[in-house]
């Protein structure tokens, strides 16, 4: 699957991308949900990241280890229901991670 990325994602926010790579990891998107903010999507992954995509689906707007609060905000809007344990244990074990993020 060939993904494109905004100006943002690859220059901007490249060293951020890096660095998900190096600790998390990406992982599998377990919910979605629309990005109030400018548009797009917020995808949450397994690994407790936020994706944030546009309209296409396609195109990487940027990506950030997120905090529980944003976690339980796309899995709820999702699933209308509880951030599962796993997922939730896992974003607590990132808050260093998420802390030190460029």
């Amino acid at each position: 699957m060939k993904t494109n990325m905004t100006y943002h994602a690859r220059v901007d926010r490249a060293d951020r991308l890096e660095y998900i790579l190096n600790t998390t990891g990406i992982g599998e998107v377990v919910a979605e949900a629309p990005n109030d903010e400018r548009g797009g999507f917020r995808k949450l992954t397994n690994t407790g990241v936020i994706i944030v995509v546009a309209d296409d689906h396609k195109t990487v707007v940027t990506a950030f280890i997120c905090d529980i609060r944003q976690a339980r905000s796309v899995y709820a809007y999702s699933h209308n229901g509880r951030l599962p344990n796993y997922l939730a244990n896992r974003v607590y074990s990132n808050s260093t991670y998420q802390k030190e993020q460029p």
